[in-house]
């Protein structure tokens, strides 16, 4: 190995240093042995211990160079990004303490099956679970919404004991052991089967449709297998896809007709192929281009039609106006539209099964309207025809009339081929990707074509995320907290442990945050970290009395008492404010000028164990806070502002530039429906969907084409229908109800997001932002989180908060890789 041999006085100082303690020991010894290559055994004895983490460590400090492993990537990249990082290793500390049971690379293996529609992809694993992404425009992944594109892998909820599933072109089909269907999707044909026409975002049962052994789908048809050999279908039916004798669209299932002891069945776009017990094949549905393989281009036939003299057929296959089948002896037959060469013939159609003779030892045989793939017995995939996006997985964009071996297969079990992407999966249930992918079909989190296979990992949606001076959090949909950024405080509640040893307190990539507890909502400030678990506790966490303003140097987290029933929390520079559902506002921390809002200067900073709060004076039915850095605001139900608190630059909206002790009324606001507060200024949303700022305006950041300071409110040019705010360190954004994205403000390092480091005294248009789902914004950089999950950033990488990995900027938005 290129790695250099370590002392054992060296190793046992590295355990010691990430203190592997009694806890740790209790995991050691319950370690299994394996003759297999195990996820987190670095030093090669088969099974993963503390020994390994201290090899991890050794690693990211720069002590080793690699591990004593052959596949070090398997091994050492337990969250499955194909990285080698702090997270693995913050994910390797957690099974130790036994706080996972499994690393998430594992959780994304156990794939049985596979279908491709046009644009989304179904996988099913073998516990029975179905994990879908891609498009969903019509519900087709059935995670309860349609709408929104998923370019992960997520699971069904709801959905158990499935044995197969099948993808048609907008709608999806699943299988249950207990022989019932249940479909979800496009419903304007009645594909669902449901007896209605209505799309479905869940999985709803079959009518009527029991003891089923298999099923499949069409473009905006369904076909069922049932135990007693008989084929029913549902939904699109002019071509006769239904085969019961009429071209009447139906949404319950129909018998098809002419046809018994049937045990396989295949749906293409618009027809149906089946083989009977005898070995005959069967066709019905579209035939204009030969499709059904009865010697003519036929329109189409509504009454099922056997092939003559084509038997000893082991398995058949309908694709996109053409048909396959594979025969006993292992050869590959393939009959209909040959416009690009599927046949290896020159004629463009070809209405009876022409033998494609040079590849044999086929498997299993998948087809689309531009090409073909084959699995052989020996577990290769091989592709030809037209390459459009790449879906040939050659590793290029090149046509191929001759069938090619697609590169890194050879254990392969299960192909899929759907319009535009394929999916194999291999014998230790990995599952892999090609194709086009602009709906992220792939799943392997961004749209970019792929041209040769390229593994699901398990990467989690983040559902939050949270900008302080210079770090950022973010919650996923697991509940974890990610940290990155700059870590001087211990802001970051550093679990990993680098900073001291590394002598660098900067994390360029993010890091699980250890925690017993699932968050629940976050809120990172200047250089400290507000976390709420879902037992409603709050902790503040900073290495100094930072919220008190002085240089005390002690430890936090400290918790704060009495916050149960919290519904909103804010942090400001030196102070915090938070909202009960009691609709008071309770405070804490530095009051000079009055942040606090009890009506005195007194600070409330005494820590013990927990933190101590105060009541702001005089507010009730309040539904929002907001904290600047000296200033406070909260929004009551009827719709006015009250603030309190630092008045130099007006941000108070009093009328003057006097400080407050406590809450004020602020002037000329009204029907104000939510706010947001900077540095030394503020932003409201009025319920006509107008924005209104005032206060501080040294970089435009009030957006009314001037760079003056105003006392009292103020409406921004140019923006109406906007149903969210955000109000920066000095820098805005809006959030039209189309989803359009408006940025004003300070710009130094391109935070806006316009390309430009020029500051916009005005609002401009952000096109890379459109879609998101909220915007947070630090020192001089900002952090957008997608409808995907996915998390964007532009502006500084001040402490490595854009993952950038150096101390630079970025004027183009780019994606943060968070796992």
């Amino acid at each position: 190995m290129l790695g250099k041999r370590i002392s054992l006085a060296v190793l046992i100082s590295i355990i010691a240093v990430i203190s592997v303690n009694s806890v740790f020991a209790q995991k050691e010894n319950s370690a299994i042995s394996t003759s297999k290559a195990v996820i987190g055994d670095l030093n090669g004895d088969f099974k993963f211990d503390s020994i390994d983490c201290a090899l991890m460590k050794m690693y990211l400090l720069g002590m080793i160079k690699s591990f004593e492993v052959e596949d070090e990537l398997y091994a050492a990249d337990v969250n499955g990004d194909t990285l080698i990082n702090s997270v693995d290793f913050a994910y390797m500390k957690k099974m130790l303490l036994g706080m996972i049971t499994e690393f998430p690379k594992k959780s994304m293996e156990g794939f049985v099956q596979v279908a491709c529609g046009e644009y989304h992809t179904i996988a099913l694993k073998k516990d029975g679970t179905v994990w879908t992404w891609g498009y969903n425009s019509y519900g087709q992944l059935g995670l309860g919404e349609a709408g929104e594109i998923e370019r992960i892998p997520k699971k069904i909820e709801g959905l158990e004991d499935v044995i197969k599933v099948a993808a048609g072109s907008r709608h999806s089909l699943a299988l249950k052991k207990d022989g019932t269907v249940w479909a979800w999707g496009y419903n304007y044909y009645g594909q669902l089967g449901d007896e209605s026409n209505i799309r479905r975002n869940t999985p709803v049962q079959v009518k009527g449709l029991t003891g089923v052994k298999d099923i499949d789908a069409g473009d905006f048809f369904s076909v069922a297998l049932r135990d007693d050999g008989t084929v029913w279908g549902w939904g699109y039916n002019y071509k006769g896809q239904i085969g019961c004798g009429t071209g009447i669209n139906s949404n319950v299932p129909l018998q098809t007709v002419g046809v018994s002891n049937i045990t396989q069945i295949s749906a293409g776009d618009e027809h149906v192929l089946a083989l009977d017990k005898d070995k005959n094949v069967w066709g019905w549905g579209a035939g204009d281009k030969g499709q059904l393989g009865n010697g003519t281009a036929a329109s189409f036939l509504r009454i099922p039609e056997k092939l003559s003299s084509f038997t000893e057929v082991k398995s058949v296959k309908a694709g996109t106006m053409v048909s396959a089948a594979i025969k006993e002896d292992g050869t590959l037959w393939i009959w209909g539209d040959n416009t690009y060469g599927i046949m290896g013939n020159s004629r463009n159609i070809n209405s009876s099964p022409v033998q494609r003779k040079d590849i044999s030892g086929i498997k299993a045989v998948e087809l689309n309207q531009y090409c073909a793939a084959a699995l052989k017995n020996d577990g290769t995939v091989w592709t030809w025809g037209k390459n459009i996006n790449g879906i040939l997985g050659l590793g290029t964009a090149l046509d191929s009339q001759i069938p090619s071996v697609v590169s890194g297969t050879g254990d392969v079990e299960v192909i899929s081929c759907g319009k535009t992407h394929m999916a194999i999966i291999k014998s230790d249930g990995t599952l892999w990707t090609w194709g086009y992918n602009i709906y992220g079909q792939l799943g392997n989190g961004n749209v970019d074509y792929i041209t040769e296979p390229v593994t699901i990992n398990g990467i989690s949606n983040i559902s939050k995320i949270s900008c302080g001076g210079k770090h950022v959090l973010a919650i996923d949909e697991n509940k974890t907290l990610w940290a990155w950024g700059n870590n001087d405080y211990l802001q970051l509640i550093d679990d990993v442990g680098l900073s001291a040893e590394s002598g660098s307190n900067d994390y360029c990539i993010p890091f699980a945050v250890k925690s017993e507890k699932d968050v629940k909502d976050i809120v990172a400030a200047f250089n400290r970290t507000l976390v709420v678990y879902e037992d409603e506790e709050v902790w503040i966490y900073a290495a100094k009395n930072t919220v008190a303003g002085d240089e005390q140097s002690v430890y936090l987290p400290y918790k704060i008492e009495g916050l149960e029933g919290v519904t909103d929390v804010s942090v400001g520079k030196n102070h915090i404010l938070a909202l009960k559902d009691d609709g008071y506002v309770y405070s804490a921390g530095n009051s000079y000028w009055g942040q606090l809002g009890d009506g005195s200067q007194t600070h409330h900073n005494s820590y013990s164990e927990t933190f101590n709060l105060t009541k702001a004076k005089g507010l009730t039915n309040i539904v929002a806070v907001a904290a600047g850095s000296e200033h406070s605001v909260a929004l009551k139900n009827d719709g006015t502002v009250w603030t309190w608190g630092s008045n130099q630059f007006g941000e108070l909206a009093h009328g003057n530039d006097t400080f407050s002790l406590e809450p004020m009324q602020a002037e000329g606001l009204e029907n104000i429906c939510a706010i947001s507060a900077g540095n030394n200024y503020n932003l409201a949303l009025k319920e006509d969907g107008t924005v209104w700022a005032w206060g501080d305006n040294t970089y435009g950041q009030l957006g009314n084409g001037s760079t003056y300071k105003t006392n009292v409110p103020v409406q921004v040019d140019g923006l109406e229908n906007i149903v969210k705010i955000i109000a920066g360190r000095d820098s805005s954004f809006a959030i039209t109800k189309d989803g359009d994205v408006w940025a004003w403000g300070k710009n130094n390092c391109g935070q806006l997001g316009d390309g430009t480091t020029q500051n916009r005294l005005t609002p401009v248009k952000i096109d890379a932002f459109k879609g998101c789902k909220s915007i947070v914004s630090g020192m001089d950089f900002t952090m957008v989180l997608m409808n995907d999950g996915t998390v964007i950033g532009v502006g500084s990488n001040v402490s490595g908060v854009m993952t950038l990995g150096f101390s630079d900027r970025s004027f183009i938005p780019i994606e943060v890789k968070i796992k």
